[in-house]
């Protein structure tokens, strides 16, 4: 009767201590979490660059629909408008038409899920920038 085990119960305290896995340690699952978290809101930036940085800036290209360029990525030649060529939502200010009309409303509400979704990734994940350092 002693050695009897209880149906809900299938191992013994002694059967279920189990040396952790190695590909399974703390430092590895964040680093790997951090990686991917990394990989998703540069991937993300790269398409609504609007949600990089602390957001202050790119406050007034929501206010305007999009008409005032986005304060951080250059135009023309610089170095830097190589960053937003697959962007959306980013008003062509040479084009008088977009200028006139500014972005619609469904960039905002893009704008606005990507923001959160990366804000969300970096708080969860420990990734520090913009408000967030640590």
């Amino acid at each position: 009767m002693q050695n009897e085990r209880s149906p809900l119960f299938t191992k013994t305290q002694e059967e279920s201590e189990e040396t952790p896995s190695p590909l399974l340690t703390k430092a590895r699952r964040a680093a790997l979490s951090g990686l991917i978290a990394g990989f998703l809101v540069g991937i993300t930036c790269m398409f609504v660059p609007h949600v990089t940085f602390w957001g202050e800036a790119q406050l007034q290209s929501l206010i305007d629909k999009g008409r005032s360029p986005l304060p951080i990525f250059g135009s023309g030649d610089d170095p830097t408008a190589d960053l937003t060529a697959w962007s959306v939502c980013v008003v062509d200010p040479n084009d008088a038409t977009a200028m006139a009309n500014g972005f619609s409303i469904q960039c905002s509400a893009l704008i606005m899920v990507a923001k959160v979704f990366v804000t969300g990734l970096s708080l969860g994940t420990g990734i520090i920038g913009g408000h967030f350092w640590g």
